[in-house]
């Protein structure tokens, strides 16, 4: 019974960690608001589309256990000189780095699909293009 409830607390603490990284604190740049709006403005988002936010973290998760297996799988297949290097902080960030990127851009993309009131980046401005001139 102690386990299944250190269990469901650890995945709401998931959870939230990860709404937290991957949405409240964009919101919180892109409104220069504090943590607590922040969280309040996130929470009327999640009220209105709970599935999608869940099933958002269910495939982080996901993908984070595959991108551990695929590590775990690449460090054997090298007779562990891949954990070696990915020990050094500065080359196992450098090698895990688009990784890293991605689980970052993915989450401000999702974000970004609920209006401009939630996109972080502003919008490209269009440039115009010069007629060609003959002489």
């Amino acid at each position: 019974m102690v386990g299944l409830i250190f269990l469901v607390m650890i995945i709401l603490i998931g959870f939230i960690s990860t709404f937290l990284d991957g949405f409240v604190i964009p919101i919180m740049y892109k409104h220069r608001v504090t943590a607590t709006k922040g969280w309040g403005r996130f929470l009327s988002l999640f009220g209105k589309y709970p599935f999608h936010f869940i099933l958002f973290g269910l495939l982080m998760f996901v993908l984070i256990i595959m991108f551990v297996i695929f590590i775990v799988i690449a460090g054997l297949l090298t007779c562990c000189i891949g954990f070696l290097l990915l020990v050094i902080p500065y080359i196992g960030t450098v090698v895990t780095l688009p990784v890293w990127y991605w689980f970052r851009a993915f989450s401000i993309e999702f974000l970004a699909q609920f209006g401009d009131d939630y996109d972080v980046f502003p919008p490209a401005e269009a440039k115009p293009v010069k007629a060609a001139t003959s002489k």
